[in-house]
């Protein structure tokens, strides 16, 4: 996943995960990416710019959103707070027949669940219930976490948010999205590295010409704004997570200048790295 985990709920027979993510985590900005779980994202304060497979969505404090699986999504938030809930649905409601089909057809991709619930207040009090349940303490909490998976995927289908074997515009199945992915995958695998856009593109299987159109237009960033991001993000991860110096650091994530790393840093996140690793 793309976040720090502050909760990890369950076994391999019950995967789910909930992050609260703010101006304080290494990832607050959601970098482009994808998964094969559902996730589930709440606005608690402020307005979260959501961006999946290339639709734009502003969510403002209080609104839902749900990203199908092997959906490309990434986010910007703007003074705000949200939390995000990611989870594998067929380890979850595989004991009923039913519901495992609708599982399976939902993580094939025959079923799309609608992106955005702003207006809906049985669903969005659904989904809070379900937020809500994965803060408890108490011995078997998993059961209320399950009752309220199943209140809102009720309320979802009895509501009629979903469509049956659509092909949208820009679909998990689009080449164009294939072939991103595979840019982003190479860029987050190869960070380290000095990286020029002929070997990026080159990983998409795409002209550079074409290839910066096509990446800018899915994540609103040129291919070395997002390898930049990624590099501060692990920065960040790496200034929290351990004790290495910063010039380490900066040579780590893919920088060769340290002078350069400080200022990159600094004016992506408004602080030097020392100041991020003290907290202030």
């Amino acid at each position: 996943m793309a976040y720090n985990e502050i909760l990890h709920r369950g076994t391999g027979e019950f995967t789910i995960e909930l992050y609260r993510l703010d101006e304080h985590h290494p990832r607050y900005h959601m970098a482009h990416h994808w998964h094969s779980a559902v996730e589930i994202i709440r606005v608690l304060e402020g307005e979260l710019t959501l961006n999946i497979n290339n639709a734009e969505h502003r969510l403002a404090q209080g609104s839902i959103a749900i990203i199908n699986p092997d959906f490309v999504h990434g986010a910007q938030p703007s003074e705000c707070i949200y939390e995000a809930i990611v989870f594998q649905p067929e380890g979850l409601f595989s004991p009923v027949s039913q519901t495992r089909s609708f599982c399976e057809e939902l993580l094939s991709g025959n079923i799309l669940l609608d992106e955005v619930y702003s207006d809906d207040e049985e669903i969005i009090t659904a989904a809070n219930r379900l937020f809500d349940s994965l803060k408890t303490t108490y011995d078997y909490y998993h059961i209320e976490v399950i009752a309220a998976l199943y209140g809102l995927f009720g309320a979802i289908i009895k509501k009629g948010r979903y469509q049956n074997q659509i092909a949208l515009p820009y679909s998990p199945c689009d080449k164009r999205i294939v072939k991103l992915k595979k840019a982003i995958s190479y860029m987050r695998k190869n960070y380290q590295q000095q990286l020029s856009l002929e070997e990026i593109s080159e990983a998409a299987g795409m002209s550079s010409k074409y290839f910066c159109s096509a990446f800018k237009e899915l994540t609103h960033q040129t291919p070395f704004e997002y390898l930049t991001a990624h590099r501060i993000e692990r920065a960040k991860q790496l200034l929290t997570e351990t004790d290495d110096s910063i010039t380490n650091i900066a040579y780590t994530c893919g920088f060769n200048d340290l002078s350069y790393f400080i200022k990159t840093f600094k004016a992506k996140t408004e602080t030097t790295p020392s100041a991020y690793r003290k907290g202030l």
